[in-house]
């Protein structure tokens, strides 16, 4: 099978990426089975497999480098597989806690992946609203010199950088000089005298 790049997700300080929107798309309606499936302590990789959301040529990535001493130290590394399965976990149960309290369907699952480079911990945040449960993974930034696909694999994010021109710039300069060609820094509609300015992000 081929090798599609899970968990990297993109170069600015939220995406998304492929594989959240595969499991997102996964937990939409979350439902029990999703929920003993996490507390049951399959290798998160493992589940992911079962359920079609990663291939088997994404092992090392995400055992190895997401989960493991690729990317992180060794005391980051035993943190992540724990701190996203407690995450989820606590999704899903706060999904099905609101779906029993108003008598209506699950709240959908939506993740996003923040990359604080100033800091040496991997955290998650679940955020509960009237639409949908968040789940927010804060890692320290991955290594510069991760593999990158080309960019003709590479996905629009439904997602937007705001910012100064310089700001946006220094987001745009983390990319490789192919995946540069495709971002463009817009001004605001309606606002043309702000500082401000947008940038709809790449991911993979």
């Amino acid at each position: 099978m081929s090798t599609v790049k899970t968990l990297t997700g993109g170069m600015s300080t939220v995406s998304r990426g492929r594989f959240f929107q595969h499991v997102d798309a996964h937990l939409a309606s979350p439902t029990f089975e999703h929920l003993e499936a996490l507390r049951r302590g399959t290798q998160l990789f493992q589940i992911g497999l079962d359920h079609g959301l990663v291939v088997e040529g994404d092992r090392k990535h995400v055992t190895q480098d997401i989960f493991g001493e690729d990317w992180w130290s060794s005391a980051i590394a035993a943190q992540s597989e724990p701190v996203v399965r407690a995450a989820y976990i606590h999704a899903i149960e706060v999904s099905l806690a609101h779906a029993i309290d108003t008598h209506g369907p699950p709240l959908p699952i939506h993740s996003l992946w923040m990359v604080q480079s100033e800091v040496d911990v991997f955290e998650a945040h679940v955020v509960k609203s009237n639409a949908q449960v968040t789940v927010i993974l804060v890692t320290p930034k991955p290594p510069e010199d991760q593999d990158v696909p080309p960019v003709g694999n590479a996905i629009r994010e439904d997602a937007w950088v705001i910012g100064s021109d310089a700001r946006l710039e220094l987001v745009k300069n983390r990319y490789p000089e192919t995946y540069k060609q495709q971002l463009v820094i817009e001004p605001i509609p309606g606002d043309p005298g702000s500082v401000a300015r947008k940038m709809r992000i790449l991911g993979f």
